[in-house]
């Protein structure tokens, strides 16, 4: 069940009863009138699933004033745009950019998969004779033309606070705000993002999160990842977010020379399990400098439709350490254990 069921300001019809409703679409109202009556709606909703032992938290997405949003982020091959809301700090934090064809930078190729934990790196492509200025080398070894910022008109930021109404800067047509304390999210809570629509191609965009509460690795600060062992994580679960998943990235090749990752989505129910399996593949790509590991709860929505994809994400992270069992980064000699030298070129003792 959604509730993004307000039309004209007011609950639609048969709202207050239990059972499938029909999703109606909400016009622009007052903006205190739109949050009340969203938090009635939500209240007489849980109180529908108590009723018939459902969960809401597990159910759909958060969606915008108009209710036209899918739960979760873009797809990084369709992905044209990127709004978020994050903190740093004390600061709360709202940036975005919008372009006119995804990335062929974004593109990753799945190395294996296996409990949640997919291994990727990102697909590389070479093209002869090179590409013009305004190109860039894509899929099937081709140039394809340059995607460049757009503008998507002034974009509106309701819930953290008063109403944040943004700019495109130039250059780039990039959105960014600092104005509002780390305070204004609050955790659970929605918040509302809309795009005017900037050039003339170009549609509105309406899209809806909740605050995330911060995160908190309660198996420590740093992570062993060893040969032919899985790799427990723990966290403080959240209580408040509706759909929030925690996503967990370890890179162990700094040095590129085979750009991969682990990256492991997990239901935030405070704990996840890398398995074995792909932490043997993974080190087998090379290990090379420091290692590290980021730890992201996020919710997030994006446009509906399969091309063009615009995501709005809301998320807290953490930036933890990672080591891996019997191998030691460096930056000099004594940085090893007796009896090993640092190579430099790959900061790894040998």
């Amino acid at each position: 069940m959604r509730y993004a069921l307000l039309r004209n300001g007011e609950l639609a019809s048969g709202t207050s009863g239990c059972g499938t409703q029909k999703e109606p679409t909400l016009t622009k109202s007052a903006h205190v009138t739109r949050m009340l009556l969203t938090t009635l709606a939500v209240v007489l909703g849980a109180a529908c699933e108590r009723a018939s032992g459902t969960d809401a938290s597990s159910e759909g997405p958060h969606t915008g004033p108009s209710g036209a949003a899918d739960a979760g982020e873009c797809d990084p091959h369709v992905r044209v745009g990127r709004f978020e809301l994050q903190t740093y700090k004390e600061t709360a934090i709202i940036q975005g950019n919008v372009h006119t064809a995804p990335s062929p930078l974004a593109r990753l190729e799945e190395v294996s998969a296996q409990g949640g934990c997919a291994l990727v790196r990102q697909q590389r492509f070479f093209c002869d004779p090179r590409c013009a200025a305004d190109e860039v080398c894509g899929p099937g070894d081709a140039c394809i033309t340059r995607p460049r910022p757009r503008s998507v008109g002034e974009v509106t930021v309701q819930g953290l606070g008063e109403d944040l109404r943004l700019l495109p800067v130039e250059p780039g047509f990039v959105y960014f705000d600092t104005s509002r304390p780390k305070s204004a999210i609050e955790a659970g809570e929605p918040v509302w993002l809309e795009a005017s629509g900037g050039d003339m191609d170009v549609e509105p965009i309406e899209l809806g999160v909740v605050g995330i509460a911060a995160l908190h690795v309660s198996t420590g600060m740093t992570l062993v990842v060893a040969h032919g062992a899985p790799l427990d994580v723990a966290w403080d679960a959240a209580v408040a977010e509706h759909d929030a998943e925690i996503v967990l990235r370890l890179q162990v090749d700094q040095h590129g020379g085979t750009p991969a990752s682990v990256v492991c989505r997990f239901e935030d129910t405070g704990s996840g399990i890398v398995p074995a399996g792909i932490l043997a593949k993974f080190l087998d790509l090379g290990i090379t400098g420091f290692p590290n590991a980021t730890i992201t709860r996020l919710v997030a929505s994006r446009t509906p439709g399969a091309e063009d994809c615009v995501d709005f994400v809301a998320s807290a992270s953490l930036e933890i350490g990672l080591s891996v069992d019997n191998v030691t980064p460096c930056h000099s000699d004594a940085d090893c254990p007796p009896g090993q030298t640092c190579n430099k070129q790959i900061e790894i003792c040998e």
